[in-house]
């Protein structure tokens, strides 16, 4: 598969933010019988993508592949799980591999979320996607609409709502137990650093990691450490303060 420049990936992208990665061939999931091994991928091998790749295997299924545009994860990860197919490119994998797959795991960064899930679902492959699902309530709606379109089964990664405790509490609801719902009241435990000013200084890139991939959809800014970010709660705060960052410099 070639490479995009800036100005190509810009130029397909248009102003739909992330319709250039509808752009694969529409199929329908690939069936399997119930006795047959799963075979799944996952998109971003980072502490939390590294676990659930580790999760397939422990479930017993099939890990064919992993992707990340940091070529050191992939490297580790590779040693990790001896025999699958690394790549930094997400789009090359599914292309490749597209009749071998059943399933996609979503564990990049944030803003990639929706554009990857996109295009897997367009492939007819069933996708689990972490949180958050999508970066607006417009891409979150696509993806709704695209995965009633290709007949696939999608998650989000919020598995704290399917705990007991909280189905129960939906059912007291439900029932009207505690009477009609007028009003709900809900804040961050954690706080927050509010918004924050990108860094000046522009480091050079590291030579095992791809910033055009890495940046996807989001509008071009010189690599800077900071901007990549644990998982964790201080991974999305950080996250939290660039993306106000630049809504505030948007308007």
């Amino acid at each position: 598969m070639a490479r995009w420049t800036r100005r190509e990936w810009q130029a397909r992208t248009g102003a739909a933010g992330f319709g250039m990665f509808l752009l694969a061939p529409a199929r329908s999931a690939w069936t399997y019988h119930a006795n047959e091994k799963l075979h799944l991928a996952a998109a971003g091998v980072g502490s939390r993508g590294s676990y659930h790749a580790g999760m397939i295997r422990r479930m017993g299924e099939n890990l064919l592949a992993v992707c990340d545009a940091n070529r050191q994860r992939l490297e580790a990860i590779a040693k990790q799980h001896p025999g699958i197919k690394t790549y930094q490119d997400f789009r090359r994998m599914l292309e490749e591999l597209d009749r071998q797959l059943d399933g996609l795991i979503v564990a990049t960064p944030d803003h990639t979320h929706a554009v990857i899930s996109a295009w897997a679902i367009k492939r007819g492959k069933h996708v689990y996607c972490e949180k958050p699902i999508a970066h607006d309530v417009s891409e979150a709606r696509r993806l709704r609409d695209l995965a009633r379109q290709h007949k696939v089964a999608t998650q989000m990664g919020n598995q704290g709502m399917a705990t007991d405790s909280f189905r129960r509490t939906l059912e007291l609801v439900q029932d009207g137990a505690v009477g009609e719902i007028r009003e709900a009241h809900v804040w961050f435990l954690f706080g927050g650093p509010g918004r924050m000013d990108r860094p000046k200084e522009t480091p050079p890139v590291p030579e095992y990691l791809d910033w055009e991939l890495w940046l996807g959809p989001a509008k071009y800014r010189p690599y800077h450490p900071r901007y990549i970010t644990g998982w964790g709660v201080g991974g999305i705060l950080v996250r939290a303060g660039w993306a106000a960052a630049d809504r505030t410099a948007s308007t």
